[in-house]
């Protein structure tokens, strides 16, 4: 269920990254940190099978640990480490998205 929850917090964000992306000449300020964020956003809509399979794999191990009965313990950290990659595209999205767009 979180894993769910989290992918569609990155979609949300992505296509909040994407709206505000069309404005990418007009950005109020345009550093390093926006270029490499909107290279980041062009490459993961480029390759959309990469986040379909991270979260195949997140699932699959999330499916696996019950099965196998791990410790709570166990499967929150395996969330924990593999939610690190969405968190941190989430974090450039909502940069991207917030950023202040001159008319």
């Amino acid at each position: 269920m979180a894993w769910l929850f989290l992918a569609s917090v990155c979609v949300f964000g992505h296509s909040f990254a994407s709206s505000s992306m069309e404005f990418r000449a007009s950005f109020a300020l345009h550093n390093e940190r926006t270029t490499h964020g909107m290279q980041l956003v062009e490459f993961i809509e480029a390759n959309l099978w990469m986040p379909a399979c991270y979260l195949f794999i997140g699932v699959a191990l999330l499916v696996f640990s019950s099965a196998r009965r791990l410790p709570a313990w166990a499967g929150w950290l395996c969330f924990l480490l593999l939610a690190s990659p969405w968190a941190c595209y989430l974090q450039v999205c909502l940069y991207l998205g917030g950023k202040i767009v001159l008319w």
